[in-house]
């Protein structure tokens, strides 16, 4: 019996002991990770209406709020939809959705919606993703709507 008390006594001792202030660390020592998002490149935007659950023509109706994509602050903007080009909204949507922009990539302070305040009527490349949209990538969630009202056949170099 005083083996068994002896034995607890020193295992509660040593419980004790590790857990006061843990091991030493200097700052110098300390690792910072990063995590980086990667997307895959859609070489038209009918390539990246293809991608989608849903493309619509609107316009942002800003400024942003902001909102969160895994571990990143994200913009999150009201759109006024003015078509629901492929897709359809969820109960209660239509005219009005809120669209989070994926961020770009690392080191970027831009994301895939960067510029859609002064872009005008826009296309928006959609993905459902819970209870919200979002862009398709970080790279190319939008295309400014040609003078026809068309979708253009290619990315403008300006703008995401």
């Amino acid at each position: 019996m005083v083996r068994r008390r002896t034995l607890l006594a020193a295992l509660a001792g040593a419980a004790a002991l590790s857990g006061c202030d843990g091991p030493a660390t200097r700052p110098e020592d300390e690792t910072t990770a990063a995590s980086c998002i990667d997307w895959i490149e859609l070489e038209t935007p009918a390539d990246a209406a293809a991608e989608s659950d849903a493309v619509v023509r609107g316009t942002a109706d800003g400024p942003p709020a902001t909102g969160r994509y895994e571990l990143y602050d994200v913009p999150l903007w009201t759109v006024q939809v003015a078509e629901w080009v492929s897709g359809a909204p969820a109960d209660g949507e239509g005219s009005s959705i809120e669209v989070l922009s994926l961020p770009y990539s690392c080191g970027e302070s831009r994301d895939a919606l960067s510029g859609i305040e002064d872009a005008g009527e826009v296309y928006l490349f959609l993905r459902a993703r819970g209870d919200h949209w979002e862009t398709v990538t970080g790279y190319r969630g939008m295309v400014p709507v040609a003078e026809d009202g068309s979708m253009p056949e290619s990315w403008p170099d300006e703008i995401g």
